[in-house]
């Protein structure tokens, strides 16, 4: 008999950011226990879009070939900042000239949400799958855009490059510290006395923050 895992009496801190984390608080909920939403990080647009607008111009004009989704934040992020930009039918026109390639199905699916066609999906959804597919479809000498969080960790940067790419990311959003310091406080005075039996950590910044 397959048991179904419950979370009854379980309390369960959430650290994602506050948009992304209702998802997540249902699936809990659902297993019986109780969703704690502290959110440990914030998304906010860069002051600066010239980035963007200058990435919109050159896919636009097909010197973008290959763009490279790494998060729904990502799409989301680049077409807000198109609105605001006045440029969202190049973005979209743009877009369906390259070769798009999403880390998993739900950026594929905030995509499609905009009007985008999704080229490849990684067999493994994480860094080292998108490198196996680019690898797949022998690459060289290409330049990779990748819109992305600012100051994003090397990591699939230098293995692209790795492989005689020329990449281009361009800053589309960034992770700041939540303001909240009364729901910080209350969140640490309810770990100490127990209340809380586990934490989801939905990135390293997440856990420097908190």
């Amino acid at each position: 008999m397959v048991q179904t895992p419950n979370l009854i009496g379980k309390t369960i801190a959430i650290t994602r950011a506050l948009n992304q984390a209702q998802e997540t608080a249902k699936m809990i909920e659902e297993l019986g226990g109780k969703a704690y939403i502290i959110p440990a990080i914030e998304f906010k647009m860069p002051d600066d879009l010239t980035p963007v607008r200058t990435f919109i111009e050159e896919i636009e004009a097909k010197k973008a070939s290959y763009v490279i989704f790494m998060s729904s934040n990502a799409v989301e992020f680049l077409f807000k900042e198109a609105a605001i930009l006045n440029l969202s039918k190049k973005l979209e026109d743009g877009l369906n000239k390259a070769t798009i390639i999403a880390i998993g199905p739900k950026t594929g699916e905030t995509l499609k949400k905009y009007g985008i066609k999704l080229d490849f999906l990684p067999r493994e959804y994480s860094s080292e799958g998108i490198v196996e597919t680019i690898q797949k479809m022998g690459l060289s000498n290409e330049i990779i855009y990748i819109p992305r969080v600012k100051n994003a960790g090397p990591t699939l940067r230098e293995k692209l490059e790795a492989l005689k790419l020329k990449v281009q990311e361009i800053p589309v959003y960034e992770q700041i510290l939540p303001k909240d310091g009364d729901l910080a406080e209350q969140f640490v005075n309810d770990l100490a006395s127990g209340s809380i039996h586990a934490i989801i950590f939905g990135s390293a910044q997440s856990v420097r923050n908190l």
